[in-house]
């Protein structure tokens, strides 16, 4: 009778280069992450990426980065040796490893905590920033092409009760997915340097100001005022139509910016502020914004009518009525 079918393992080891080089590199503490979408690949050669990462900063497509500085601390749990004794005897064996999970602490206040939050429980890829300015990840190889990408994870974010003795602490939880310890094997360093990294983007809108057409640039979570001359670009917003103001001017005595024609505006997005020189911002997908003070005066004649209604409901109930 022939023999049908063969099992045949790969059992051979590939050769192990153990030499120590002259230059030895490891990774250090982390002090920055950048999140990218989960598809989202990158040159490997190194002066591709470097020159590439303002832009991908401030893109809009798949391949954006999304970059927090100031990791105060990280400390890792799992990534551990996984066993099992299934086999019975007594005999336990490993099967890989445990999960690994880091909680990355930041410096910051609740409007980054906001910010973070629009990540929860999305898959993404992340490149940890050293101590040294190295951005580490993982190599993928895509037909004949290596590319530098983040490590796959699931992120979710951290906002700490404050306690007597603790303050309130900020930050992301990054879930290391299965095939981290495959993507560690394949890991792979740039050598970005010190002062090449940007910030993250900071999020804006226009806030209007009592005098009709006229408006200024804010945080919307902070309320922080940016408004300035460099703001005095009519490219810089456009309105629901996508047209663009004639003109717009700024007020060093008001800190106003004046447009014309008056109307409601939304800045446009970091990769067009950043071909006027505005780097670092971006406007929200929002149009003008009625002033913090009538917002206020809005706010006070609701809770006015309100109790005023529940005081009129209180005697109607009294009066039999």
């Amino acid at each position: 009778m022939a023999y049908l079918g063969t099992i045949r393992g790969n059992c051979g080891t590939e050769r192990a280069y153990t030499g120590r080089t002259d230059c030895q590199v490891k990774e250090g503490r982390t002090v920055g992450l950048i999140i990218t979408g989960a598809n989202a690949r990158y040159p490997s050669d190194p002066e591709e990426f470097i020159s590439g990462l303002v832009g991908w900063g401030n893109s809009t497509g798949a391949d954006h980065m999304t970059f927090v500085k100031e990791v105060n601390s990280s400390e890792p749990t799992g990534g551990d040796l996984a066993t099992s004794d299934a086999g019975g005897r007594g005999i336990v064996a490993p099967i890989g490893e445990n999960q690994t999970i880091v909680p990355y602490q930041f410096k910051g206040d609740t409007c980054l905590y906001k910010e973070l939050g629009k990540f929860d429980l999305q898959y993404v890829r992340l490149f940890r920033i050293d101590e040294n300015f190295n951005v580490w990840g993982t190599a993928i190889k895509v037909g004949d092409v290596v590319y530098f990408v983040g490590y796959d994870t699931q992120l979710m974010s951290i906002l700490s009760t404050p306690g007597d003795t603790t303050s309130e602490l900020i930050g992301l939880t990054a879930y290391y997915q299965a095939n981290y310890r495959s993507e560690k094997k394949a890991r792979n360093m740039i050598a970005v340097g010190d002062g090449n990294i940007p910030d993250g983007l900071l999020g804006v809108v226009l806030e209007a100001g009592a005098t009709a057409g006229t408006a200024r640039v804010i945080h919307p979570c902070s309320g922080s005022d940016y408004t300035n001359m460099k703001w005095a670009e009519a490219d810089a917003y456009v309105t629901e139509a996508g047209t663009n103001p004639t003109t717009v001017t700024f007020d060093p005595a008001t800190r106003y910016l004046t447009f014309a024609p008056a109307g409601a505006y939304k800045i446009v997005d970091a990769e067009e502020l950043s071909t006027l020189g505005l780097e670092g911002v971006e406007g929200l997908d929002e149009y003008t914004q009625r002033g913090a003070e009538k917002k206020r005066r809005d706010e006070f004649k609701i809770r006015e009518n309100t109790g005023r209604n529940i005081e009129q409901g209180i005697q109607r109930k009294q009066g039999g009525g």
